[in-house]
């Protein structure tokens, strides 16, 4: 027998079987396996268990006492030496104090006499877990967590849900806690055999990332009033909203509301606008220059197009000159007193004169081309003209629209002579420019003026001027 228990004892984790008699048996078996959570390596709880492990026994060619049964001083032992065995558990319970008692008697191995645990609880459960932990000399963990469905890892390994008692060998172990929405947290522990060890855990809410790639790259990033120096390395965050403001010198300032989502990855890219242009600036507000002085003295000079149309008139040594065939250019000047309010304009005794000698074919009576236009001039009267304005920095759009009156003349080569007839025309006009303000007093500009009567001969100028802007002498204001 020595020599078959020498061999047993040298096997590594000998298995130890597990026996659950009585009609309690299977009630008490599935209650000390859940104390055991997962299944300790070496543990023969149930049927199969016991019948992989005997698959592999080779027996020994002595059975030592096993052969003579009343030499054999110890037949159990001897059993559990021929069958590779640390030993059998026989498993009992019973009522005890309006609970249960759970009996957990180790005949070991190597033990001369039979060992005896105990566990008592309001459950067959409880008592059996408390039975199970003596046997076990394993370490006690009462869990307190929250939120109270936290999935539990033991070393890596699934072991539970949940606040409750749990057993785990002597030694130092790993506890990972998870939990949906909230951050898993590692907690290593250390315990000895037969301690109870009490663990409180409440998991703090899952963070959120952020990383920003912002242009420019010098721009400053403030995070909830913060600088953040280096916004493209992530950076966790709690949920929630966060004021975000980014800063560059030349740029508009950026400031938003974000809004971190829990166990998200959040990536932001971010361009900063350019602040408006020192001219756009200017230009969106008028300069006193433009304001400064009321009345305006205008003086300007045009190149003008007298278009071609009919005429009418009756020449003095007879005959009509019926139209004017051709388009005829003509230089002229002008002059007009005005007053201006921040946008009105308003322009009265405008003057101007305009005279051209290109020579344009014309049509005289009954259709007769004998003949031509030597020369043309034009004085034109505006009594009243009013309009808008809209400065811009020292820059000053403008438009007028009104009446007037214009007195042609026109001079007339025919083989019978040299003659001149005049007329005078009621006309519409209209003129839109541009004018710059130099200063509060002078101004200089362009523009293009149209005089025009319905179904009759128009003309149009291109005009180029100056102005000069002044206040009325104290007795006339």
């Amino acid at each position: 027998m020595l020599t078959l228990i020498t061999t047993v004892i040298l096997a590594a984790n000998p298995p130890l079987d597990w026996q659950f008699p009585g009609v309690s048996g299977p009630a008490l078996q599935a209650a000390v396996r859940a104390a055991a959570g997962p299944v300790p390596r070496g543990h023969l709880f149930d049927e199969p268990a016991r019948e992989a492990h005997l698959a592999e026994v080779r027996w020994p060619e002595s059975l030592g006492c096993l052969s003579d049964e009343a030499a054999c001083a110890d037949a159990r032992r001897a059993v559990f030496a021929a069958l590779q065995l640390a030993g059998q558990v026989v498993a009992t319970a019973e009522g005890a104090d309006g609970g249960h008692r759970v009996v957990l008697t180790l005949h070991g191995l190597q033990a001369p006499e039979p060992q005896i645990y105990t566990g008592e609880g309001p459950t067959l459960e409880e008592a059996a877990r408390d039975a199970y932990t003596a046997l076990q000399g394993r370490v006690t963990l009462v869990l307190t967590l929250d939120p109270p469905d936290t999935s539990i890892r033991l070393d890596g390994e699934p072991f539970g849900q949940g606040s409750g008692t749990y057993t785990v060998p002597p030694g130092d172990h790993d506890l990972t806690f998870e939990s949906p929405g909230r951050r898993t947290v590692k907690q290593p522990i250390r315990g000895d055999a037969g301690e109870t060890l009490t663990i409180e855990m409440a998991l703090p809410a899952a963070v959120g990332r952020l990383k920003l790639a912002v242009e420019p790259a010098s721009a400053t990033v403030f995070l909830d009033g913060a600088k953040w120096p280096d916004p493209g390395a992530a950076r966790e965050l709690s949920p929630g909203p966060h004021a975000l403001r980014l800063e560059a010198e030349g740029y508009e300032t950026f400031t938003e509301e974000i809004t971190i989502k829990s166990g998200t990855a959040h990536e932001m890219s971010l361009k900063l606008r350019p602040d408006e242009p020192t001219w756009r600036e200017a230009l969106a507000r008028p300069h006193p220059d433009t304001r400064a002085r009321p009345w305006t003295l205008r003086a300007d000079l045009r190149l003008a197009s007298a278009r071609d149309g009919e005429v009418g008139l009756a020449l003095p040594n007879g005959g009509e000159l019926a139209s004017q065939d051709l388009s005829m250019g003509t230089v002229g000047v002008g002059f007009s007193v005005g007053w201006r309010s921040d946008h009105l304009l308003i322009e009265g005794l405008g003057l101007s004169y305009a005279a051209g000698s290109e020579q344009t074919g014309a049509t005289f009576e009954n259709g007769s081309t004998s003949g031509d236009i030597d020369a043309l001039s034009q004085l034109t009267l505006r009594p009243l003209w009013v309009g808008a304005r809209y400065p811009m920095w020292r820059v000053e759009p403008y438009a007028l629209a009104g009446v007037g009156f214009v007195w042609e003349t026109f001079d007339v080569d025919r083989p019978s002579g040299a003659q001149q007839v005049s007329d005078t025309r009621f006309l519409l006009g209209a003129e839109l420019g541009l004018r710059y303000a130099f200063d509060d007093a002078l101004s200089a500009g362009i523009g293009a003026a149209f005089d025009f009567w319905p179904g009759e001969r128009a003309s149009a100028a291109f005009l180029i001027q100056v102005g000069y802007a002044l206040d009325l002498p104290e007795p006339w204001k």
